[in-house]
Parts: structure tokens; sequence; C-alpha cells
């Protein structure tokens, strides 16, 4: 996603986190782990699906086989930088990954292929999410998955009206 493409998705994030916190009473302060803000800029690198995947890969809970690579000293410490650690020591509640799930064709590191699979975009996307962090189950109010059913950019275009000037350079129809 680009800066400005960030930025919507970040201000939807941030509006969910309103509506919750109006909901159950409790503040909920979002913090982005990736992208993560240029501070001399101001602006967000590129970041799509790749990324979030990447992303996953490198915070992912780590077996003993990912790990038989390094040095003994090494290994202990290369386990505990998971997206759980990450989450307890930050005294964080838990961990959203936000992902459009217009991208399950161009995922390939399944067993089976999204065309192959049987399931609808949401369940495969999530699928490969929790395969991505090593996680065989969803786990309950550490993990929340922000799926948008395709891409989101549809559903914040879906908020407005066909004459909005925002589509003034599309053709009609």
């Amino acid at each position: 996603a680009d800066n400005a493409q960030y930025s919507k998705i970040k201000l939807i994030l941030d509006e969910i986190s309103k509506s919750l916190t109006a909901i159950g009473g409790h503040k909920i302060e979002l913090v982005s782990l990736s992208p993560q803000e240029d501070k001399t800029s101001g602006q967000y690198p590129p970041q799509g699906w790749s990324a979030v995947r990447a992303w996953c890969m490198a915070n992912r809970k780590k077996t003993n086989s990912d790990v038989a690579h390094l040095a003994p000293a090494l290994r202990n410490v290369a386990q505990r930088k998971n997206w759980s650690s990450l989450v307890a020591a930050s005294g964080a509640a838990g961990l959203i990954v936000q992902i459009d799930t217009d991208i399950a064709d161009l995922i390939s590191d399944l067993p089976q292929s999204f065309a192959n699979s049987g399931l609808p975009r949401k369940e495969y996307t999530r699928a490969a999410v929790l395969d991505w962090l090593n996680i065989s189950s969803y786990p309950v109010n550490s993990l929340y998955l922000v799926l948008s059913t395709y891409s989101t950019e549809s559903w914040v275009l879906a908020c407005h009206e066909p004459t909005d000037s925002i589509f003034s350079d599309l053709t009609p129809g």
C-alpha cells in the first residue's frame, strides 16, 4: 500500500477502535508495527500483502528446526522473537493483522492453491496468515485478523454515492 492507501486503512482501523471503545468502555490504542512511519518524512513505506507475509514470517513462532542453523547461544533469542512475545512484552491486548483477501490467488506457499482449496477467499487468507505465523489454530483474545473481503478500498468506495466527486475521473457505469 502506498502512503495514501495506508492512511485510509489506518483511518478505518482507528474508527473500528473508537467503535469498540464506545461499546466496551476500554480505550483501544493502535500501534503500527508494520509499516512504520519514517520519522524524517512522515511517510509510510510501500506495504502490500507480501510485506504482511514477510512480517508474519519474521515474527512467527519458530520451531527447533527453524533455528537449528544458528549458533546454540542464539537459538533461544531467535525463538523468543515472535508475535506473541511482542504482544506480551508491550503489554498489548493483542495483535491485529490486516490484509485484503483479493490476493488469495497470489498466495503460493500453502499446500493447495486458492483455486484448488474450495475455500472462500476470507478463509483461505486466514489459513495463510495462521501458517505464516506458524500457529495451527486461531488464538482467541490475542490475535485479531481484519480480512477485508476483496479490498479495503472497495468498501470505502461503497460508502460514496455514484455521483460523488471521487468518481469524477471514471466513465459512468
